[in-house]
């Protein structure tokens, strides 16, 4: 679940965000793969836009994700050193969600008068297989392969923190509530 991905928004708000991501550490095979002492550093920033809009009477948001990745893993393949190094586009990601209880579709002035409150909705998010991928390569970037994510999940604002949760997830987040302070 992203944050925000279920948090109530104005319609015709738009987000231009950039986060980063890194991963490092020890990588576990199955014991049976002549593969040992495996570890993987990797980078990856995803640039990103979210739109919100009124649906039905319903606040809908999409959103796109963008990633690239770029880093490096080792391993003893059959007792000989092995690196490999990769640096490419991951596979875009594209997310509809539609909130179904909790926050109807508002302009910003009538969002301002909203109260914070618990807000329930779904998405389905889409793995779109544009990332690099080459079949020769047993490590790839991209998957090579469409992939279909449905969702629910519940967010609560609470004064300045914000909590989101879905099936095994839960994110916290602190947020300026500009739009409902008064006089905001």
């Amino acid at each position: 679940m992203e944050p925000r991905a279920y948090s109530p928004a104005p319609v015709g708000t738009n987000f231009v965000l950039l986060t980063y991501g890194r991963t490092t550490g020890s990588v576990v095979l199955d014991p049976t793969l002549p593969v040992t002492n495996t570890s993987a550093r990797f980078n990856t920033p995803i640039l990103a836009y979210y739109h919100s809009f009124g649906l039905l009477g319903r606040q809908t948001s999409v959103s796109l994700g963008v990633p690239y990745v770029w880093g490096s893993a080792e391993a003893l393949v059959n007792g000989v050193s092995r690196r490999i190094y990769r640096s490419g586009l991951g596979d875009p990601r594209l997310r509809f969600s539609v909130i179904l209880f909790g926050s109807p579709a508002a302009g910003p002035q009538e969002f301002k008068k909203h109260k914070p409150r618990t807000v329930v909705g779904t998405s389905v998010v889409i793995v779109v297989p544009l990332g690099q991928y080459d079949p020769n390569l047993l490590i790839n970037i991209g998957a090579n392969r469409w992939a279909f994510k449905p969702e629910i999940g519940i967010s609560r604002s609470l004064a300045f923190l914000g909590a989101g949760a879905g099936p095994g997830k839960l994110v916290l987040r602190a947020e300026l509530q500009l739009l409902s302070r008064p006089g905001a």
